[in-house]
């Protein structure tokens, strides 16, 4: 089995801010010993009014990375992308798409509440993910499924403060590898996630300018401000803050 993961714009998953040049990369596994990429096609359609900015086509390289060669991008403008891949066997994957923010100010139509209804959930359930895009639950962090599954929440009634509370264990959330939100605010981008390595869990929060956050996991409860966090929860319930 084949699979693409790690999608990432300057090294950053969802990146929020970024200039060129713009390096998109991502990482392949296979339960094949050896196996290498053969082919890459990647995609990047802006959010903006859902154009295509750059299609290569297909490109026959083994390299996991491909400098952006496609349209001007304007300051603050959205764009979601994915990469398709085939190995040297001839099996073939698709990664889940990934965003990032052009510049520093995002731009999109802003809710009354704040929070722009642009977004993903992303698991490690494909079913789960059809059915979450089923009933349009994205780009609501009111919609339990973020609580459920992502473990984040508003923790006030401005939109200034998130609730990253995940819990791994049990529900829905017990049988899952990883889960992943991205939300595009109207102060920057979102992100949390939470992922099984070994016997622990590795979670990262990244909180647009203005927004501050709890991270509440394990036997701890941090306070953090806006800015990128990360996280590793041992076994035995401890929570580590993690160098980035």
């Amino acid at each position: 089995m084949l699979a693409v993961y790690d999608l990432t714009c300057n090294g950053l998953r969802d990146a929020c801010g970024v200039s060129e040049p713009l390096v998109l990369s991502w990482r392949l596994g296979s339960d094949r010993m050896g196996a290498e990429q053969s082919t890459c096609r990647l995609v990047v359609t802006s959010m903006k009014d859902g154009s295509c900015k750059w299609d290569t086509g297909t490109v026959y390289s083994s390299a996991n990375k491909l400098v952006y060669d496609g349209e001007a991008l304007d300051e603050g403008e959205t764009c979601v992308w994915f990469v398709s891949v085939t190995d040297d066997g001839g099996q073939s994957a698709d990664g889940a798409p990934s965003s990032f923010v052009y510049g520093s100010r995002p731009q999109g139509p802003t809710s009354a509440e704040g929070p722009q209804r642009l977004g993903m959930i992303w698991t490690s359930d494909e079913a789960l993910d059809e059915a979450l895009d089923a009933v349009a639950c994205a780009g609501d962090l009111d919609h339990p499924m973020w609580r459920g599954l992502v473990g984040l929440s508003w923790a006030d009634g401005e939109h200034e403060r998130i609730l990253f509370q995940p819990r791994v264990e049990g529900g829905r959330a017990g049988l899952l590898d990883f889960a992943q939100g991205s939300l595009l605010l109207s102060r920057g981008l979102l992100v949390a996630r939470w992922e099984r390595r070994s016997s622990d869990v590795v979670l990262e929060l990244l909180l647009p300018p203005g927004v501050a956050g709890v991270v509440d996991v394990g036997t701890k409860t941090h306070e953090v401000a806006s800015g990128r966090h990360a996280y590793r929860m041992a076994a035995a319930g401890d929570t580590i803050p993690e160098e980035r």
